[in-house]
């Protein structure tokens, strides 16, 4: 899930906007969502709009703040429907009405609560932080080039990049040797520094067959 803007302290009111991009962002959002909090996202709405002709139905693309009520989670399909009273001035919806939302993968939604909790704060921070989640790191190397990545549900992220000027030719005497050891103890550096072992389950390193004049083979 994308954190796009926060606005919070822990026993303090605030907001936060996520963008779920995932199934499991939708029961992250259910688990933060509670009643009395106020909720802001775009629904669409059938209206009547006079054209002079008379009164036609249109549907309109419409921001609305609810204060929730209720929260239904279709884990099915992924939707959550928010239920509540209209917290914003429209012409078209009024003030203190009952209306609905809903929230779904691929659409943007602003939370927003009177206090937070510790407990709130850290769903947030497991559901948006891919360092804290991500069970699996890579390192993808060539000569003079690697990236230390971390793998999430959804995202990866490169952690670190580490370049090196290597000899054109290899060989003791043209200090290849010396070079190509210095650029892998930064590369082992970047690793130990970026990758949590706590939370990380596994570590493949991947590079192209013979690489380094047989220092790196396949399956090693």
């Amino acid at each position: 899930m994308k954190l796009l803007a926060e606005g919070f302290a822990k026993g303090s009111e605030g907001y936060v906007k996520l963008l779920p991009e995932e199934a499991e962002d939708m029961w992250h959002v259910y688990n933060l969502a509670r009643e009395g909090d106020h909720i802001t996202a775009t629904t669409f709405r059938k209206v009547q709009v006079d054209k002079g002709t008379g009164a036609d139905s249109e549907r309109l693309k419409l921001k609305l703040t609810l204060q929730v009520e209720t929260i239904e989670f279709d884990a099915e399909a992924g939707v959550i429907r928010i239920k509540g009273r209209n917290l914003t001035e429209s012409e078209h919806i009024k003030l203190g009405a009952y209306h609905s939302l809903e929230l779904e993968q691929g659409r943007a939604f602003t939370l927003f609560k009177a206090v937070w909790d510790a407990l709130d704060i850290e769903r947030v921070r497991q559901a948006t932080d891919v360092t804290l989640s991500a069970d699996l790191a890579a390192v993808l190397i060539t000569e003079g080039l690697a990236n230390v990545c971390l793998v999430g549900g959804s995202t990866t992220l490169v952690r670190a990049r580490v370049e090196a000027n290597l000899p054109r030719k290899r060989g003791a005497a043209l200090g290849f040797d010396k070079a190509w050891n210095r650029f892998l103890e930064h590369v082992f550096n970047a690793v130990v520094r970026h990758v949590d072992f706590s939370v990380v389950k596994c570590l493949v390193i991947a590079g192209r067959p013979n690489i380094a004049g047989g220092r790196c083979r396949q399956g090693t």
